[in-house]
C-alpha cells in the first residue's frame, strides 16, 4: 500500500474537491510511481485508529471517496456478506487491501460506516433523503437495524430521533416496520397533533394495526383526561346569608371558559393555551377568594396535564 501525505493547499487541489464527509490526500500506488490526487474519508482514513488490525478494505463510492475499514467489522455486521461482494475470508489468495467498490454516494455509506463501527456521524448533518437511503443501504447489505437502533445510547438512534421533530410519522414507520420500541416511543411525542384522516393506505400499511392503534390511543386517552380535567369545577367557599359573593357568576363563567377550550382541545394542547383560557374570566370577580380558588383550581388543572402521559 502506498504512503499518504496530506497535500499543502495549492490551485491543484481543485483538480478533485473534498466531500463533506471526505479529505484529500495524496496516495503514491508503487515506489517510482507519481502522486495521485484521491479523496479519503475523514474518519475512516489508513490512519484513524479505529480497530486494533490495519485497515484490509477499502471501500470505494460512487462519487470515488476511500474508507479504509476491515474486514472482520463488515463480515460480523452484515448477515450477507454485504450483499455478496465480500469473502468470508481475507487469505493470502486475496490481494491486500481488497477493493469494494460500492454503487452508493459516500454521504450514505459514511452513515453506514459510523452505523457498523457504533460511532455518531451527527457532526455531519446528514439530510433527511440521505438518512433514508442510508437505512435501505442497511438492509441491502445484511446489517440488522434492530442491532443498532436497540436503544437511546446508540448513535443511530440519536440520529433518527434528530429527525423526528420534522419527519415523526416517517421516523414513526420506521420504528413500527423493525419493533423498535425505544424509537417508537421516543418519536410519540411528536404526533400528538398527528390528523388521522390524513393517514394514507401506505402508511397505514407501515404502522401496522399494533403501533397505529398504540398512536390512536394515546391520542384518545388524553383527550379524554384533558375532558375530565376541565369539566371539574373549582372548589367553591362557604357563603353566609350576609356575603354578596354570588358563585352562580363563577359558575357560569367556567363553563364559558370551558366552552371556549373544547374547541381548541386537542392531544398537543399546551399548558400556556389552558392557562389564557381560563385567564381572563378570572380576573372579573369582586371576590377574593372566589378568584384565588378559580387561580388555584387552573394552577392544578395545568399542573396534571404537564404529567399526563405523552408517549405510546
Amino acid at each position: 500500500m502506498g504512503s499518504f501525505d496530506y497535500p499543502s493547499p495549492s490551485s491543484n487541489d481543485e483538480i478533485h474537491k473534498p466531500t463533506p464527509v471526505s479529505s484529500v490526500l495524496f496516495t503514491v500506488q508503487e515506489p517510482d510511481s507519481e502522486q495521485t490526487l484521491v479523496s479519503v474519508s475523514r474518519a475512516f482514513h489508513p490512519r484513524a485508529q479505529l480497530d486494533p488490525l490495519e485497515p484490509d478494505v477499502i471501500i470505494v463510492t460512487n462519487d470515488e471517496v476511500f474508507f479504509y475499514v476491515h474486514h472482520h467489522v463488515l463480515v460480523s455486521a452484515s448477515q450477507n456478506n454485504f450483499n455478496f461482494h465480500l469473502p468470508d475470508n481475507l487469505d493470502h489468495a486475496v490481494p491486500l487491501p481488497f477493493i469494494l467498490p460500492l454503487p452508493e454516494h459516500s454521504n450514505e455509506v459514511n452513515i453506514v460506516l459510523h452505523t457498523m463501527y457504533h460511532l455518531s456521524c451527527n457532526h455531519y448533518a446528514p439530510t433527511f433523503e440521505t438518512l433514508l437511503s442510508a437505512l435501505g443501504i442497511l438492509r441491502k447489505y445484511g446489517i440488522a437495524l434492530s442491532l443498532y437502533t436497540s436503544h437511546f445510547a446508540t448513535p443511530l438512534f440519536g440520529l433518527l430521533l434528530s429527525h423526528a421533530p420534522a419527519h415523526p410519522l416517517e421516523i414513526y414507520a420506521i420504528a413500527a416496520e423493525n419493533r423498535l420500541e425505544e424509537l417508537a416511543v421516543a418519536v410519540s411525542p411528536f404526533l400528538l397533533s398527528f390528523q388521522f384522516s390524513s393517514l394514507t393506505d401506505e402508511m397505514a400499511i407501515r404502522l401496522g394495526a399494533l403501533y397505529m392503534k398504540r398512536l390512536w390511543t394515546l391520542q384518545h386517552n388524553r383527550l379524554a383526561v384533558l375532558r375530565q380535567l376541565i369539566l371539574a369545577l373549582p372548589y367553591m367557599h362557604p357563603v353566609d346569608a350576609e356575603s354578596s359573593c354570588d358563585q352562580g357568576v363563577v359558575i357560569k363563567a367556567w363553563a364559558q371558559a370551558v366552552e371556549e377550550l373544547a374547541w381548541e382541545a386537542r392531544p398537543d394542547l399546551t399548558c400556556n393555551a389552558i392557562q389564557v383560557a381560563f385567564m381572563c374570566p378570572g380576573f372579573q370577580f369582586p371576590c377574593s377568594l372566589c378568584k384565588d380558588l378559580w387561580n388555584a383550581r387552573v394552577q392544578e388543572i395545568v399542573t396534571e396535564w404537564s404529567l399526563t402521559k405523552r408517549t405510546i
